[in-house]
């Protein structure tokens, strides 16, 4: 599992190119342990970041290729690559009904989009930030979510990595011990003794008890729910995985894709899309 950069952390903007290096290879260097020790995978970086103001009147593309120390630039360089933190979002990015703002006065940071903050609120990541202010050293950062059709808002809140590992909260290392080893749970129930509800009068049954039949061999699967919309577009047997453990199913290779919704032994975010890409592995054509 991956840790996505928060790009607010450039804020406040520090005073140099040669601090923001050292911070940055820091951040680098926690990264690496937690890898090491922790199993964790990627680090995700926005795909604009090129673009990102990093100094009060430079960019990250700028401030990069100024950089005199080919080792140190090609150290960050490597990183920025994809995936990057937006496409995990998937087509969830394009029907979006929300946007998230963190605001911190004394930075001063006034209710500013925060992009990676908010991506591990809505898909169960961890962020990492830069040491550029004690404002990003909590392990838990709260900030606000604007959701539905007249943007009501709400509190939220995500894990943040900040400075060396050995300062790290002993709650926030036992959260990423969790998050980096993953360990997925299998159910005892007998695949004849599974579930398969679907509506009786429903176009594209058969294919999708056919189908049904054959996912339900799989350990991690403990009923078929119901029928979902018929998703023709779709060209993906994974259409949206939840938080509680369901994922929404395409049969893509059907021209009016039909869909069902299964009931995984995932007992969040994590482990369903883990779950998912198993099932992906085994029942996709």
């Amino acid at each position: 599992m991956e840790l996505v950069f928060n790009e607010l952390s450039f804020r406040p903007y520090l005073n140099s190119g040669e601090v923001l290096k050292d911070k940055f290879l820091e951040m680098l260097k926690t990264y690496n342990e937690l890898k090491d020790s922790e199993g964790i995978g990627g680090l995700l970086f926005p795909g604009a970041i090129s673009c990102y103001k990093v100094l009060e009147q430079v960019t990250f593309s700028e401030w990069a290729s100024s950089l005199t120390n080919q080792s140190e630039k090609n150290k960050i360089l490597a990183l920025i690559r994809k995936p990057f933190s937006e496409d995990i979002l998937q087509d969830e990015e394009k029907n979006k009904t929300s946007y998230f703002t963190y605001e911190n006065k004394i930075v001063p940071i006034e209710e500013d989009y925060c992009e990676g903050l908010g991506i591990c609120y809505s898909k169960d990541k961890i962020a990492i930030s830069i040491h550029s202010d004690v404002c990003w050293e909590p392990y838990i950062i709260n900030f606000k979510e604007f959701t539905g059709v007249n943007f009501e808002t709400q509190p939220v809140q995500a894990y943040n990595v900040c400075g060396i590992k050995e300062n790290l909260n002993n709650t926030l290392l036992q959260k990423i011990m969790y998050y980096g080893r993953l360990e997925l749970k299998e159910t005892d129930i007998l695949p004849e003794n599974k579930e398969i509800k679907l509506s009786g009068d429903h176009h594209g049954n058969a294919e999708l008890k056919k189908f049904a039949k054959k996912i339900i061999q799989s350990g991690y699967v403990l009923e078929v729910i119901n029928n979902i919309d018929f998703s023709s577009q779709s060209v993906n047997l994974i259409k949206k995985v939840y938080n509680d453990g369901a994922i929404d199913i395409v049969l893509h290779w059907e021209d009016a894709g039909y869909g069902m919704k299964i009931q995984t032994t995932g007992r969040n975010y994590r482990e369903t899309e883990a779950i998912a890409e198993h099932l992906k592995d085994e029942f996709d054509r």
